[in-house]
């Protein structure tokens, strides 16, 4: 008997009352010593080499021509798993370690047909090294670290990425940086499930687990990403990939995820791929065109996104990205768009000016400096024209007309910007001389070496020279270019899908989107291929391309069209693919198991058999991939990627970075196994892989690959047999028999029969029966079904939460004392300050400041300044500005978007050419900063915003803005690309206007509603509940007046006061201002909670905890600021008691909403 089977119980998890789901009890607890052979064991090569042939296909490996022939390709190839010096960049070389799986370098006797690519662990190119150097733009932009602008693919699926949930974009490179700390150093990048190379055919091949980009998210990743990379030879580099839609909506782990698990997802927008150069080492982009010879191009490149996106039948299958063509027109600002209007004399020809009793024009500019990691200058000219238009990342020449001495310009960022100052027309400049290798900040920015710039540029560009404008030499000959082409296909095949062939999974046609990302510091050119295919799960798909480097325009354009034809591509529905048999065995003493493969025996005490590619199956639709999971000191086995992932129930929020929440740099470690029927393999949960146990009684020989292993024969014969079988037979057989009998049956009968089965079934059935049973299982179902029922129940765990609510305390404890105000007012003034505010104004006041305000404003203005602002705004407020004389306040307020670390800020003094405040970068996404600042008066200021993405504050990733409260005017704004600013004030040394005083809501706040539940409006803008939320009128229990709501009990939804819809489409945050008072508190508190249209559930936005935040019988003040996020059009907010019975008590009075306006210009772009 080969195998024997057992019964294995199976356990499950439980959600616990604290919300995060945790590992189930079915993983088990290694040593140190097997954690340690676990992660350092080899690879088993057979099983990668059959899981990374069988699901590309036969179409995708196919190469019947032999175009692409490694053994007798030229130069040298070699592969390699360490990483080692050059680093991509030397202050990355940490988080490289963490990204490199694999280096593969062609080395050719012509030197510009040499390449080295470099592999992530997501299986995607990050770093291509061609005869110009490192290719891909860099990577520094934080949070972003190689999971953008890299060579990879990405699978969308559209009405998720434009739902009420988030994104939906899955990347092949890796998660962004942006959920600290969980997602903070050792970083994650999409982790390799399976490699696999070979030195003989020049390729190696590779699975990763595409990730989602954005997070946190709400969404589960099902994307199997494959890659296979060959050497052709000839400068050649053949890329195939593709994707593997796992989504079995009737699989048992589905039941953990809330979002998306009711119907299947389809990926229905890929970017196949996403990639992009560096647009300094190859400047120019030329795009075949099927109608014409010539190349579609234009100089200066045209913005990403400026130009609508080609189809790719309408090319000849191929693009190409050129070193520096000699095909330049004359200069025309600002350079790199096309703006007839800024043809002007001034412009060609410009004169230096002299700055303020100086004898240079040119001075450091050290804001913009920091803000593009280079030491730029601001340079006066002598004009009167202003024009603030950039030419960022521009390689220019700035040529004195009287020496004819020059020097070279790399980044321009305004052409002439008016200082009104000084009435002065300024050129901001990045010259050559000032470029740098290493990051800056502000506190080491160099300012001795800032000054040797501008000396340099100072003697050239002498006050009162003219100077002319160029493009930084004039390129080179066609034929001198070195070339990077990319053969993606003209997608032929696609024209069958009007005939019906493939019209279940096609969407339309593929096209290109390219263009420049107009940023001096990512120096990116991209190009993106978009595929609309319908891949629906189960479904795999797969494009075979090229890469070729090489010089010369003319001969890189026709070695790119021979390739053409060999660019395909594949989809593959379930069972389409070959398939090799996988038993997964357990050993006799259940602690470990192996793997044997294509129906090899194998002892052991259970079985569980797949396959190495998705099956039919009539249970679950089709079988899914099986993974070991090493977290730690903890093991699975099984098809739950988020085995070890917590699972935040209250914002559904799925982690699959993190496998301990107790220690975040603890990162998953997947190997792919292969694929079985979802719930067959549920024994061997517990179980660690052994990568040993079978592999002794399996001989490579016995397991053929069922694609080619060398698709083209080597001229003479090899020194010794291969372990592996080809599928074609070789032109010159050999004379000698073989000693093992063939395992792939004879395109003709012999005349004798074999003793010995085939291990592949014949196509046509033979006339007897067979002596020995086959080795393989049928592909047709037994018409007799078993009368057993499965002995496995699921594995997954519950998702229903507890009944009872988390007993941890809040994590947003209130940040201020509490008050306690005395009901009853005093008869005379005490001999010290009160803390705390009489309910009732005095009539006979102190003479001394409060340091809690009161309820009701003051008939008349203080002496002096109060240092907490009034609960209400007064009527008549005092006009003292708290700043000393000769000096005036200014409040800035930066209101960030999803990325604050792009923002920064500073405010000049133009009549004294310093800087008197800068902010940021900022850390908080979504958040409000302002702060008020005294500065010198009578002096006109220049206030800048940058933002270093160039896509502003507002509104692509969120309701940013800024706003700027100066002398009582406010400027104000959040919709820009670079940067924004505003000037004002003037350089006359006199002071300022006394400022018409500000009340407590600023011109920016609107207040939306006040409820004091008074009658006869009692609930206001407020309803009940239930029975436990009540309107209580005694004097007793109301902070004004003689009303409140009481909250009892804690009966969830009869437990709450709950408000009635707010349109908050205009703002972009909420202030919550009211009173509570507590008494009998024996359960936990209460909370505030909010919802809005894009939310599905509500969220708790702050709890106030019994003995935490609660002081019994007192009055407290609250004020609490929820964030809008600028597709969210309604809110609501609720009071929610967490108390245990009816006798606790939380009395709520004088709610106040009010709502921080988005300017003017910002809130009309929502509705354009």
């Amino acid at each position: 008997m080969r195998l024997s089977t057992v019964s294995i119980p199976v356990l499950f998890a439980a959600v616990p009352s604290n919300g995060i789901i945790r590992v189930s009890d079915a993983t088990i607890n290694i040593d140190a010593e097997e954690q340690k052979r676990l992660l350092q064991a080899p690879s088993p090569s057979l099983l990668e080499e059959i899981l990374l042939t069988d699901i590309f296909g036969d179409e995708l490996l196919d190469d019947p021509n032999c175009v692409c022939n490694p053994s007798s390709a030229s130069g040298t190839f070699d592969y390699t798993f360490t990483l080692s010096p050059p680093y991509f960049d030397d202050q990355y070389i940490p988080q490289e370690q963490l990204l490199f799986l694999a280096q593969m370098e062609h080395i050719d006797d012509d030197p510009s047909k040499s390449w080295k690519i470099r592999i992530g662990t997501g299986g995607n190119i990050y770093s291509y090294v061609g005869p110009l150097g490192e290719t891909m733009p860099p990577n520094r932009k934080a949070e972003n670290y190689m999971v953008d602008e890299v060579w990879q693919n990405v699978a969308v699926n559209s009405a998720l990425n434009n739902g009420e949930h988030g994104p939906y974009f899955i990347h092949q490179a890796g998660i962004y940086q942006k959920d600290s700390p969980r997602s903070d150093m050792p970083y994650f990048f999409s982790p390799n499930v399976v490699h696999w190379c070979d030195g003989a055919g020049r390729e190696c091949r590779f699975a990763s687990w595409g990730q989602h980009a954005h997070v946190p998210t709400k969404y589960v990743s099902k994307a199997l990403y494959i890659n296979r990379y060959r050497d052709c030879g000839d400068g050649v580099l053949e890329a195939t990939t593709g994707i593997h839609n796992f989504d079995n909506n009737m699989a048992s782990d589905v039941a953990d995820y809330v979002i998306e698990n009711d119907t299947p997802v389809r990926f229905n927008y890929m970017s196949f791929p996403w990639f992009g150069v560096n647009n300094k080492v190859y400047r120019d982009v030329l795009i075949s065109d099927s109608t014409s010879d010539e190349y579609i191009t234009k100089w200066p490149n045209p913005f990403f996104g400026a130009d609508p996106l080609k189809e790719l039948r309408t090319t000849k299958g191929y693009s190409m990205f050129a070193e520096f063509r000699r095909e330049r027109s004359e200069f025309v600002l600002p350079g790199t768009i096309v703006d007839p209007a800024a043809v002007q004399p001034d412009f060609i020809m410009g004169v230096v000016g002299q700055r303020n009793g100086q004898d240079v024009s040119c001075l450091p500019f050290k804001f913009h400096s920091v803000n593009y990691q280079t030491y730029m200058l601001r340079c006066r000219l002598d004009t009167t024209i202003k024009y603030t238009k950039p030419c960022r990342g521009c390689d220019l020449t700035l040529t004195n007309t009287r020496t004819q001495q020059s020097i070279d310009v790399i980044n321009v960022e305004h052409w002439s910007w008016y200082n009104s100052g000084l009435d002065m027309y300024e050129l901001y400049i990045a010259p050559k001389s000032g470029q740098v290798s290493n990051r800056f900040t502000w506190t080491t920015y160099d300012a001795t070496f800032a000054e040797e710039v501008a000396a340099g540029v100072n003697a050239v560009l002498a006050v009162g020279d003219e100077f002319v404008v160029s493009w930084t030499d004039s390129g080179i000959e066609d034929d001198e270019n070195h070339v990077l082409a990319f053969v993606h296909g003209n997608d032929p095949e696609i024209t069958y899908a009007q005939n019906g062939e493939l019209e279940q999974y096609w969407g339309g046609w593929a096209k290109l989107h390219y263009g420049d990302a107009n940023s001096f510091e990512r120096k990116f050119m991209v190009f993106n291929e978009v595929q609309y295919i319908w891949m629906d799960p189960g479904a795999t798909f797969g494009r075979k391309q090229y890469i070729i480097t090489g010089k010369n325009i003319s001969d890189a354009g026709l070695t790119a069209q021979s390739w053409v034809n060999e660019a395909i591509q594949d989809f593959s529905q379930i069972g389409d693919l070959p398939s090799t048999q996988i038993d997964v065995v357990m050993n006799q003493a259940g602690t470990h198991y192996g793997v044997a493969l294509g129906g090899n025996e194998c002892t052991g005490s259970a079985v569980c058999t797949g396959s190495s590619t998705p099956r039919y199956d009539p249970v679950k639709k089709f079988t899914i991939p099986h993974f070991e999971i090493i977290c730690g000191n903890q093991v699975y086995f099984g098809p739950d990627l988020y085995h070890f992932a917590p699972y935040d129930t209250t914002t559904e929020y799925q982690y699959s970075y993190v496998c301990d929440e107790s220690d975040y740099t603890i990162r998953p470690q997947i190997r792919l196994i292969g694929y079985f029927p979802d719930g067959d393999c549920s024994a061997f949960e517990s179980l660690s892989f052994d990568d040993s146990y079978c592999s002794s009684e399996v001989t490579p020989s016995d397991v053929p690959s069922l694609s080619p292993h060398s698709l083209c024969p080597v001229s003479s014969p090899t020194s010794s047999p291969t372990s592996l079988l080809t599928e074609k037979q070789s032109p010159n057989p050999s004379s000698l028999p073989s000693i093992e009998h063939s395992t792939y049956p004879s395109p003709k009968p012999t005349l004798t029969s074999s003793l010995l089965p085939t291990i592949v079934h014949s196509t046509s059935p033979s006339a007897s029966s067979s002596f020995l049973p086959s080795k393989v299982h049928s592909e047709q179902p037994s018409l007799t079904p078993t009368n057993v029922h499965s002995t496995s129940p699921t594995s997954s765990f519950s998702i229903v939460p507890s009944a009872e609510h988390s007993t941890g305390p809040s994590f947003n404890p209130t940040a201020t004392p509490s008050f306690t105000p005395s009901k009853q007012h005093s008869i005379g003034p005490t001999s010290s300050v009160s803390s705390i505010p009489s309910v009732k104004e005095t009539s006979n006041p102190t003479s001394m400041l409060s340091a809690t305000p009161t309820k009701q404003h003051s008939s008349g203005p203080t002496s002096s300044l109060s240092r907490v602002p009034s609960v209400k705004e007064t009527s008549n407020p005092t006009l003292t500005t708290g700043c000393n004389p000769g000096e005036q306040p200014i409040t800035i307020t930066i209101k960030t978007d999803r990325f604050p670390d792009e923002t920064t800020w500073i405010l000049e003094n133009i009549c004294t050419d310093t800087i008197e405040l800068n902010g940021g970068p900022y850390e908080k996404k979504n958040r409000v900063y302002e702060t008020t600042e005294c500065i010198p008066a009578g002096q006109e200021y220049h206030f800048i915003i940058v933002d270093a993405y160039a896509d502003g504050i507002c509104c692509d990733h969120g309701r940013g803005y800024y706003g700027v409260l100066f002398d009582g005017e406010t400027y104000s704004g959040g919709d820009f690309f670079h940067e924004d600013s505003h000037t004002f004030g003037f350089c006359d040394g006199t002071d300022f206007d006394t400022p018409t005083p500000t009340p407590y809501n600023s011109p920016n706040w609107k207040l939306i509603f006040s409820n004091d539940f008074e009658k006869p409006n009692m609930w206001g803008n407020f309803r009940s509940g239930g029975k436990y939320a009540k309107h209580v009128t005694d004097e007793d229990y109301a902070w004004s007046g003689e009303a409140s709501i009481m909250i009892q009990h804690g009966q969830r939804k009869k437990s709450l006061m709950i408000s009635d819809e707010i349109d908050v489409s205009e703002y972009a945050e909420l202030e919550v201002r009211f009173m509570f008072m507590s008494t009998k508190m024996r359960g936990r508190g209460f909370s505030l909670d909010y919802k809005t249209d894009m939310s599905a559930r509500w969220i708790t936005h702050g709890e106030w905890l019994k003995n935490v935040d609660i002081v019994e019988n007192e009055w407290q003040e609250i004020v609490e600021h929820i964030p809008i996020e600028y597709t969210e059009n309604f809110a609501r907010i609720r009071f929610r008691g967490m108390g245990k019975n009816k006798h606790d008590l939380v009395f709520i009075d004088d709610v106040k909403v009010s709502g921080i306006l988005l300017p003017s210009d910002i809130s009309s772009s929502f509705d354009e």
